[in-house]
């Protein structure tokens, strides 16, 4: 019956996560990146975006050994709006009794470039300032990371900007320096960084809830309806020896607003300013329309920049600063090697039962005369 349940099924929700304290800042932070030999290139294995809406899309599946080979599948999707991050700065870090500690941060104060400034000469003091940080990194950092800030430029209600720091994959001490004198004071877009079909780890802070009970927090059963003192509540808290609360227990507190990383995340699609990606038609929807809904998304608007789309579900509400990595988990199946032929994004408004997928089309559908 359902009331043996509760012996079977005591809770809702793993105790892995505990303790469910709420997060300091909105801005989450990684602290593990993709490990790779230092024969590589070196790369930037971060970016970040903000959180737009959910949508569906129409695509064709592509594994050979499912039954549903080229059959159309419906698949949930996010969509992110990326726009450009800066190189402001250089982290340096090195081994202190075992420890990961800051040695030194590289940060210009000006936004121009360094060729710009007027008294960046060999016998100014800047100058002399910047070789001597240049060299006690070079001869006693281990690692270093780029100091990035997210260059938000939309429409939003969004104005602040992020400081987030970046680990750089692949190269040694040298090149990773010089690559940072490249783009130091630059921006950097997502199709620099990420491509379609990639797969990525995305970090982000879920939708807070405030303090909460234990019915709603751990989804426990209620107690019959007579029960006195009241029945959204544990029965028994522990055994009267050892006389304390064991973590075990479902106790009330905070909900909603942690840090959580999702793994092993594939791009659908990545739309550019730049080219014609950025908009939502494909081979088999020729109409040429923008990603953005009929009257906007809701609580977020019109999407001005760059973005991408992204398999399942992300935590956070709208306009929620989302990091996206390389994934660390190298994960090899069907799923994640599958190409992905898009067939259809569905921008229909997100407000109610939306008919049309775009103005043209409601113009054409409707059968609009013009004067």
């Amino acid at each position: 019956s359902y009331r043996d349940r509760k012996f079977e099924h005591p809770r809702i929700g793993s105790l892995g996560f505990l303790p469910k304290k709420r997060s300091s800042r909105i801005f989450p932070s990684s602290k593990t990146f993709k490990e790779i030999l230092p024969i590589y290139y070196p790369y930037i294995s971060q970016f970040t975006g903000l959180k737009v809406a959910s949508t569906h899309v129409l695509r064709i599946s592509n594994i050979v050994s499912s039954k549903l080979y080229k059959n159309t599948i419906i698949d949930e999707v996010t969509l992110l709006e990326c726009p450009p991050i800066e190189i402001v700065g250089l982290c340096s870090y090195s081994f202190s009794s075992g420890k990961l500690v800051k040695l030194k941060t590289i940060k210009f104060k000006r936004n121009p470039v360094i060729e710009t400034f007027h008294n960046f000469s060999e016998n100014s003091n800047l100058f002399k300032n910047f070789k001597f940080s240049l060299n006690y990194i070079i001869k006693h950092s281990v690692f270093f990371r780029f100091l990035c800030s997210t260059f938000i430029k939309t429409n939003s209600n969004i104005r602040k900007r992020y400081m987030f720091e970046t680990d750089i994959i692949g190269g040694s001490a040298k090149t990773k320096l010089e690559f940072w004198l490249k783009l130091n004071q630059k921006k950097i877009f997502i199709n620099s960084i990420f491509h379609e079909n990639d797969i990525i780890d995305t970090i982000g802070i879920t939708k807070g809830h405030g303090t909460k009970g234990v019915v709603s927090r751990w989804g426990i059963t209620r107690l019959p309806r007579k029960t006195h003192r009241g029945l959204r509540k544990v029965a028994c808290i522990g055994p009267w020896t050892p006389s304390r609360v064991a973590w075990t227990i479902a106790r009330a507190g905070q909900k909603g607003y942690h840090k959580r990383t999702l793994f092993n995340k594939k791009i659908y699609k990545i739309g550019s300013e730049e080219n014609f990606s950025y908009y939502s038609n494909s081979l088999s929807d020729s109409i040429i329309k923008s990603v953005n809904c009929m009257g906007g998304f809701k609580k977020f608007g019109f999407i001005n920049n760059d973005y991408i789309i992204i398999k399942g579900s992300i935590p956070g509400s709208s306009k929620r600063p989302i990091i996206m990595r390389k994934n660390i988990k190298n994960k090899i199946s069907s799923l994640i090697t599958e190409k992905i032929i898009l067939k259809y994004v569905d921008t229909s408004s997100k407000r109610g039962h939306g008919r049309f997928e775009s103005s043209a089309d409601k113009f054409s559908k409707l059968n609009f005369r013009g004067k």
